[in-house]
């Protein structure tokens, strides 16, 4: 008797699938690209640890931020926009980053493309957005007066102000962590 071959299923759509066969025992197993973090500098714990406290300070800095009563901050599109568009971007990032904290060290090829590879950029952006955040608040100050808002206005400022350094600090580290085939 001839055994059927199975026909192997190409994924178009979710490509990194095509990666697990099924070994000897009847079980899939992921047969792609692992990177593994290269620990000569840091160590991944330190890695981590020192991503996440500054994604914390950053989420944080913005949720205070939303939370201050800033004369920008009351029905200001060019101000609320871009502020609500970096909540979005943080919280993809803390996404991400929870995606690779439980990899140990070991990534396997669609989660490297999918985390480590898109921080940098999406940080990038972040950045951006920061400073539109910025200059429509500095905007609403000059040309919409603040009224009685003028310390909460600085204060939201301030927060704002200090989750640029946070991005880009952030971004370098992960741009410089060596990952290793």
């Amino acid at each position: 008797m001839a055994e059927k071959e199975k026909k192997k299923r190409v994924h178009r759509k979710y490509g990194y699938l095509n990666e697990f066969q099924v070994n000897d025992a009847g079980e899939y197993e992921f047969r792609g690209i692992t990177y593994v973090y290269d620990g000569k500098k840091k160590s991944w714990e330190t890695f981590l640890k020192e991503v996440w406290i500054s994604e914390g300070l950053l989420a944080a800095l913005l949720v205070i931020s939303g939370c201050i009563p800033a004369s920008g901050m009351r029905n200001t599109f060019y101000v609320l926009v871009p502020w609500a568009v970096c909540i979005c971007l943080a919280a993809n990032v803390l996404y991400m980053t929870g995606r690779i904290t439980s990899s140990k060290g070991e990534i396997r090829d669609y989660k490297y493309k999918k985390t480590i590879e898109r921080i940098p950029d999406v940080l990038f952006v972040l950045t951006v957005f920061l400073i539109m955040t910025i200059i429509g608040q500095l905007f609403q100050a000059l040309f919409g007066g603040m009224g009685d808002r003028g310390l909460w206005t600085l204060i939201h400022e301030a927060c704002l102000m200090l989750c640029i350094p946070l991005c880009v600090t952030l971004r370098r580290r992960v741009l410089e962590a060596v990952w290793k085939k």
